[in-house]
């Protein structure tokens, strides 16, 4: 069956308000009260937010958001008399009484329930100061501000109050692309606490916590419009809802490489972060059916719906692929197709790490791209560009001049323009070599792919191994005993042997939450419960597989994606920005010399003949050449 994605696009309003109403499901979590200990606040409406706030609490516990999701026509969402406080109050609960609250509880289930693992009871709490560890466990001097928090949080409920205002009174006329990226810019904030405070699983903030949750709950409810509905509460781990991961993109370290001056890489590197812009538009807002979860150099990689021929989609009667390689085609000025995949059916990330590990082809025209390339050249006697080798130089005068077509022209136009309105940067190399006119390119790069396939994660134990005394708490009472590897060992494999139930005498019955029995009656159906569907799988089952699935840090949606954002953000401490502040803060910024003032040259007898403003020249001064740009009055 060849499905149609244009009931996503007659269904955005209902779709978007929903994704909205996911990103606010445990937003309680974010304020100081749930750092000092109330921990239900992630299933209410901050009690302050309501007394100072009243307008926007009732905005979230007003129904008004129901007659919007009952236009998705799925019954079984049971979307009447739902509010946003509806997905908030019930996020954690398994027999949440809506189909709609099943979902939600689902995706949290997966964004969330599984970074903590099986052992979380054991996890101390932070005491009297709450700190936010790095995505490998080191926590910095400071402990999250309260103050600080407090401030932030009186913001961001503003801010709510606002825009939630605005949906309630006309989420008809809407413009979803600005109020998505004003609204997921604010939802950042999150990014400044952490969704446990427990060790050591305080490595995951608010931000990464529900990021993760948002990207799974649109997928399914996508899913359900285009395929149907599913009962997201399954007994069976198999029957329960999976989703697919669609990458997009092109080799973007060649697509780069082929520039010529720093004026053409910078003009490439802005050209393709625009394209994967609009990827992003037509995924997430013109056909909502996914969330970009990751984007580095080559390109995106988006949580989409469990439908095998997802690609082979109709939208607005072209197949999607077909629609996602026009904008390649358009945007890239036929340089390069994307490359496009879709996984398996996968219930969690670590098919994530293989893709991005992927190596992706070199840019390349698309077969069918080749008789538009030809009418290029169709009468021409010129040269090839030597920026992008597809396109005749030409047939402008001033890309003639400079030896390369008109798109690759158009791309460098403005470049010297913008530059002179900032000064402190840079985009000419012999600004920036020695006085020998040479220079040094600095590369760096994070190996983290067997990080993102979670291989690396097995090497972080968030249980300690050695023999030691475990307080634990079971049918509400509170005893003590002792943890011991080799007898945990022991106790597993006896079980595998056996294909028994789990004894109550075993240290696996104490180690093990007082709800595992939900799982199954053996020991067997535990087992694949906790290493059947991870990466862990082996074709046999092994002892050490299943205390490693217990024992391990787990690499949770929302933990894979800590460790990326960690190395993203980096680059961003390491690197100079446009904003003079930024400069002084970043590495660069404190260990390298500014420029603190540029010559400037004044013509006593006007304009110069033949200078054309934003372009560059060569100054001779006393038979030596010094580079300058006329800005239409003067020369720097």
């Amino acid at each position: 069956m060849t499905l149609n994605l244009q009931v996503l696009a007659q269904n955005r309003n209902a779709l978007l308000l929903a994704e909205v109403a996911a990103w606010l499901h445990m937003f309680g979590k974010f304020h100081e009260g749930f750092l000092r200990g109330e921990h239900n606040l992630d299933i209410q409406i901050p009690p302050d937010l309501v007394q100072s706030y009243s307008l926007l609490g009732n905005l979230l516990q007003q129904d008004w958001t129901s007659q919007v999701w009952k236009c998705l026509g799925i019954p079984e969402l049971g979307a009447e008399g739902l509010s946003i406080f509806s997905l908030i109050e019930k996020h954690r609960t398994i027999n949440a009484p809506t189909g709609l609250q099943r979902l939600m509880q689902d995706a949290h289930g997966r964004g969330s329930g599984t970074e903590k693992g099986a052992l979380e009871r054991f996890f101390p709490e932070q005491e009297e100061t709450v700190f936010l560890s790095t995505s490998l466990g080191y926590e910095p001097s400071q402990p999250i501000d309260l103050e600080m928090l407090k401030c932030k949080r009186q913001k961001l409920y503003q801010f709510l109050e606002e825009k939630i205002q605005v949906l309630s009174n006309s989420y008809n006329s809407v413009n979803w692309r600005d109020f998505r990226g004003e609204f997921i810019d604010m939802m950042k904030v999150f990014c400044l606490s952490v969704a446990d405070t427990r060790r050591p699983i305080n490595d995951v903030t608010v931000f990464d916590q529900t990021a993760a949750s948002v990207a799974f709950f649109k997928a399914a409810l996508a899913q359900n419009l285009l395929l149907g509905w599913y009962e997201p509460k399954q007994k069976d781990v198999s029957q329960k809802y999976h989703w697919r991961i669609l990458r997009v993109g092109l080799n973007g370290l060649e697509f780069l490489g082929k520039a010529a001056r720093v004026s053409d890489l910078l003009a490439r590197k802005e050209l393709f972060k625009n394209v994967l812009d609009e990827v992003r538009q037509l995924l997430e807002v013109e056909y909502p059916l996914g969330m970009e979860v990751y984007r580095d150099e080559n390109g995106s990689l988006f949580i989409v719906p469990d439908a095998a021929n997802l690609l082979d989609a109709q939208a607005d009667g072209w197949p999607l692929r077909n629609r996602l390689q026009e904008i390649a085609k358009d945007k890239l000025n036929l340089e390069a197709s994307f490359t496009l995949e879709l996984s398996e059916r996968t219930r969690n990330m670590l098919l994530f790490g293989r893709l991005v590990a992927q190596e992706t082809p070199s840019p390349a025209p698309s077969p069918e791209w080749l008789q538009d390339l030809e009418q290029d050249w169709k009468d021409q006697d010129k040269e090839l560009c030597t920026v992008c080798g597809l396109h005749p130089q030409g047939p402008g005068s001033k890309a003639l001049s400079r030896n390369v077509c008109n798109a690759c022209e158009q791309r460098r136009k403005d470049r010297s323009k913008t530059w002179l309105q900032n000064l402190d940067t840079t985009i000419w190399i012999d600004e920036i070599a020695d006085n020998n006119g040479k220079l040094a390119l600095i590369v760096g790069r994070f190996g983290v792919e067997t990080w993102l396939t979670g291989e690396a994660l097995s090497t972080v134990v968030s249980f300690e191994p050695s023999r030691h005394k475990v307080k634990g708490t079971k049918k509400k009472q509170t005893f003590e005993f002792e943890f011991d590897y080799s007898n945990f060992l022991q106790d597993i494999k006896r079980l595998l042997d056996s294909k028994g139930r789990i004894d109550t005498s075993t240290l696996l019955d104490k180690l093990l939450p007082e709800d595992y029995q939900r799982v199954g009656d053996t020991f067997i159906e535990t087992y694949d419960f906790y290493v059947g569907d991870s990466d862990l799988s082996r074709p046999n089952r092994e002892t050490h597989l299943f205390a490693l699935a217990l024992m391990r840090q787990q690499p949770s949606p929302a933990r894979l994606r800590r460790v990326w954002e960690t190395t993203r953000a980096f680059w961003q401490a390491v690197l100079p920005t446009d904003g003079a502040a930024d400069r002084q803060q970043s590495l660069v910024g404190q260990n390298v010399r500014w420029p603190e003032m540029r010559l400037v040259i004044v013509p006593q007898n006007g304009v110069p003949r033949g200078v054309v403003p934003h372009h560059t020249y060569d100054l001779i001064v006393n038979n030596v050449a010094v580079s300058v740009v006329w800005d239409g009055q003067r020369f720097l």
